[in-house]
């Protein structure tokens, strides 16, 4: 979250280069905020790490992003509630 939003695609690209076929990537980040509340709390981390840079974050592009680098078989298999909003986990395959 604290990457510019083409830092994110290129970390992604070079993720989905480096994996062999049907490798997994494993993500934890704040996502998609579960309600008011950590959406609010989520807001005091983006005061602090750029409202630009945590954008896709908070609008849940993670999954879109994971697409558009090639992967597949994406899902957010969890989400954990903190006192700076939601942490969600992501797991997406390379084709094999």
């Amino acid at each position: 979250h604290q990457c510019t939003q083409s830092a994110k695609t290129g970390i992604l690209d070079n993720a989905f280069h480096l994996l062999r076929p049907g490798g997994q990537l494993l993500i934890s980040d704040y996502g998609r905020q579960r309600g008011p509340v950590m959406g609010l709390l989520f807001n005091l981390v983006r005061m602090t790490d750029g409202y630009a840079d945590t954008r896709a974050n908070k609008q849940g592009r993670i999954p879109a992003m994971l697409t558009a680098a090639g992967f597949q078989n994406i899902r957010e298999t969890g989400a954990t509630l903190t006192y700076t909003g939601s942490i969600s986990l992501y797991t997406a395959e390379k084709p094999q």
